[in-house]
């Protein structure tokens, strides 16, 4: 009776040492044979993720997930890739990307001189000084100096 006992809990004890974790995550998960898996929930750095934190084992993990085919990078988890598409801007002057967000520095806005008010690229409009030649009016001529 003794032995059996023994042996029973032996059994027990060998089933729960080569047991793998329970797999709450919602990705899928093998049971391990190994003695290192214990019982457990489980747990990834994200859905990208596809070690157990906690005893190693493997699964597939969700797909990478992007904004769209101009971003680098995973919404997710942060993973670098090389774009698919090249990013859009609406001109040299834009910096953010209209597809995706991402932002660049843009060249610096281009005028005809130190008078012109808007951007010959973009459009643009910033303040600028009175025309001293022309009485205060911009007439779109070079002031001669």
């Amino acid at each position: 009776m003794k032995k059996k006992l023994v042996a029973i809990i032996f059994a027990v004890s060998f089933t729960f040492a080569f047991a793998g974790c329970v797999d709450n995550s919602g990705g899928s998960s093998q049971n391990s044979s190994t003695p290192d898996s214990s019982v457990c929930s489980h747990i990834y750095d994200n859905a990208c993720d596809a070690d157990c934190n906690v005893c190693g084992e493997e699964r597939t993990p969700s797909e990478h997930v992007y904004t769209a085919d101009c971003d680098a990078n995973c919404n997710v988890c942060g993973d670098e890739r090389t774009p698919t598409a090249e990013h859009t801007h609406d001109n040299a002057c834009d910096a953010d990307c209209n597809v995706c967000g991402a932002e660049r520095t843009p060249s610096e806005h281009v005028y005809d001189n130190e008078y012109d008010a808007t951007c010959n690229v973009c459009g643009d409009k910033r303040e600028v000084s009175e025309d001293p030649v022309n009485g205060g009016n911009w007439t779109g001529e070079v002031p001669l100096k």
